[in-house]
């Protein structure tokens, strides 16, 4: 773990930061389909609450989650 850490910082990220962007990756793909609402997606995707979802989501992306799947769901 130590040693991913000092990568990671000497990359200029943090575990955090990585696992934000491959969860906000997995939600596109999960709203770009449309089988899952917003709140069904942040479940799926671990969130205790749908708010928490789409404050990630939308410092990830500069668009909340019902704003994607809008646009990619036409």
């Amino acid at each position: 773990p130590r040693t991913l850490q000092r990568r990671l910082l000497a990359e200029g990220e943090s575990f955090r930061s990585v696992v934000n962007r491959a969860k906000v990756d997995r939600a596109k793909e999960i709203l770009a389909t449309k089988q899952f609402t917003v709140q069904e997606a942040a479940f799926e995707l671990g969130y205790e609450n749908p708010q928490n979802f789409s404050r990630a989501f939308k410092n990830q992306t500069g668009i909340t989650p019902s704003q994607y799947s809008r646009v990619k769901g036409n």
